[in-house]
């Protein structure tokens, strides 16, 4: 019998990033706030009560200090989503070096 070894999954840094992020999923515009970057996703509260989000939504938005970004939601959760950056749409070297930012002021 062959017995798989535990693979931890990484997980990328999460940092606190209190700023507006305004944008859009289907035909719907908001406007909200991250709660956290990492340099695969944000975590994003909408500013406006009973907004709802299906897992898997494209979104474009743009975000105060990194630009522009998008992907797709990866999680719901009440008052916001989570949205994993879209590779093909998203400087992901920008957003990593913009978290080395953080890091350093931290």
């Amino acid at each position: 019998m062959h017995v798989a070894a535990y693979q931890q999954v990484d997980r990328s840094t999460r940092h606190p990033y209190h700023r507006p992020a305004q944008g859009r999923f289907g035909n719907r515009a908001f406007t909200g706030a991250v709660e956290n970057v990492s340099d695969t996703g944000a975590a994003i509260t909408l500013g406006e009560a009973g907004i709802t989000v299906d897992n898997g939504t494209f979104v474009d938005m743009h975000v105060e200090g990194l630009g522009h970004l998008s992907g797709r939601v990866a999680r719901t959760y009440d008052g916001g989503f989570a949205v994993q950056f879209d590779e093909d749409g998203v400087d992901l070297d920008a957003i990593a070096d913009a978290i080395r930012q953080f890091d350093r002021h931290a």
